[in-house]
């Protein structure tokens, strides 16, 4: 009932929608293999698709799928950013030129947008602008697709907080593994500095081979070596070490 009440406030049009109807357009929305969260979301964020219906979302996932996007895909990217089903065909094939202007290759950019569907909303000047960014620290510009390319959302982080890991990944010998996975970059630094001085501590080599152990999930973390991310950052804080260095 509380889900139903928050679709109508944000979309007072779809009052006129019965609770039973509504229920009915999420199950559908489930059948994309999504949550009742996520179809919930969805139709926050397309509420057209009440009068519309399945028929619509399918065209669009159809639509999505001729540019080159896998079901999955095109499923994923639906869900993830509803507003892309109020975008004209043309225009996301305008997008994908874009990113390919940029110095993404064809598959790249069909990567990028089905990894980061927001990007969509992104103009070509940001994308470019975070690059040049990345370029002016001395980063090799095939290191800036590839970051870019397998991990798109890095173009929203602060530019100056990517520069300060990749500089404590390299100096850790921990580089290579974040060309191949740029997701590490995903974790914040004090984490990563906490994690790796707690191997160092252990005698534990941490390199671009046995570096998965700094990233692996919180919980997961926590459970294997029996401590707490929010201690070892009271024993190895990054910030106050890094002051020391200045």
């Amino acid at each position: 009932q509380k889900e139903l009440i928050e679709i109508t406030i944000i979309n007072p049009d779809l009052l006129s929608y019965t609770k039973d109807i509504i229920n009915k357009k999420i199950d559908e929305i489930m059948t994309l293999k999504c949550s009742r969260n996520q179809a919930i979301n969805f139709i926050k964020g397309y509420p057209i698709y009440l009068k519309k219906g399945m028929d619509d979302v399918n065209q669009k996932i159809a639509s999505l799928e001729q540019l080159g996007y896998t079901n999955h895909q095109a499923r994923y990217i639906i869900i993830a950013a509803p507003f892309v089903c109020n975008m004209q065909l043309s225009d996301i094939k305008y997008k994908l030129k874009e990113l390919e202007a940029l110095g993404f290759n064809e598959e790249q950019a069909l990567k990028m947008t089905a990894l980061f569907p927001h990007l969509f909303n992104i103009s070509a000047k940001t994308i470019r602008t975070k690059m040049n960014e990345l370029i002016a620290f001395n980063l090799d510009i095939d290191h800036v697709i590839t970051f870019l390319s397998k991990n798109p959302s890095l173009i929203l982080q602060d530019t100056k907080q990517i520069k300060q890991k990749l500089d404590f990944y390299g100096i850790s010998n921990m580089y290579n593994a974040i060309l191949v996975n740029p997701k590490y970059l995903n974790q914040d630094i004090e984490t990563s500095y906490a994690r790796y001085m707690y191997f160092y501590d252990q005698n534990i080599i941490i390199n671009d081979d046995t570096c998965q152990r700094i990233f692996i999930p919180k919980q997961e973390f926590e459970e294997t070596y029996k401590v707490t991310d929010e201690d070892l950052k009271k024993q190895y804080d990054y910030y106050a070490t890094h002051e020391k260095i200045k």
